[in-house]
């Protein structure tokens, strides 16, 4: 009777383990986003300071214009090298039309934060 009852839980145990992520899985589809990707060095005298300072500004602006917009400044932390850059800034939209919005809002108003 021990390996009986042995045997069905290893199988309940195995069927449970395989089930769970398919349980875990939202039915609803998620679109894809756009992203964009800028690659940058410094220049010569300045630092992450001074791009925070223009981020906080440009974080501002698009608060007030841009609300959708979402982007994230990301350094290098494991990688060497002179080919990879210092910092990349990554931005994203929820749709494909928010791009082309925010574009426009910002030729009409935000050219001051470049």
């Amino acid at each position: 009777m021990n390996k009986y009852a042995t045997a069905v839980l290893m199988f309940l145990a195995a069927v449970i383990t395989w089930v769970q992520p398919a349980q875990a899985q939202d039915a609803r589809a998620v679109p894809p986003a756009p992203v964009e990707a800028f690659y940058c060095n410094m220049k010569e005298g300045k630092s992450h300071a001074d791009l925070k300072q223009v981020a906080d500004r440009f974080s501002q602006w698009a608060a007030k214009n841009d609300a959708t917009y979402s982007a994230w400044i990301l350094t290098r932390q494991f990688g060497m090298g002179a080919e990879l850059p210092e910092v990349i800034w990554l931005g994203s939209c929820p749709s494909g039309t928010s791009p082309g919005n925010g574009l426009t809002a910002w030729q009409a108003g935000g050219r001051e934060l470049a």
